[in-house]
């Protein structure tokens, strides 16, 4: 399956499953959002993603709280345009 021009948000994408999920998608040619809490992780998965040839960006998010969710969407839309696709791989509300 190819991916080029796909925009994807990946959230937990810092580490663990999301991280190679992200992986996984960059190497199908997926733009990517890589959204987590732990945004130094997530600019680092974003550097090694862009180091591929694709587009990627990291955000700090915090998916329990609706705004900050609402402002990945919009940040997605900004720097990729309308996204394709979205992933959970770690979500929690406290």
């Amino acid at each position: 399956m190819e991916l080029k021009g796909q925009a994807l948000i990946i959230t937990g994408g810092a580490s663990g499953i999301g991280h190679q999920a992200a992986l996984a998608l960059a190497n199908k040619g997926a733009d990517l959002i890589i959204a987590d809490y732990n945004l130094e992780g997530a600019e680092k998965v974003a550097q090694e993603i862009a180091a591929k040839g694709v587009k990627a960006f990291a955000l700090k998010v915090d998916v329990s709280k609706a705004a900050e969710v609402e402002a990945l969407v919009d940040f997605a839309v900004e720097k990729l345009g309308t996204p394709t696709a979205s992933s959970t791989t770690r979500a929690s509300a406290w």
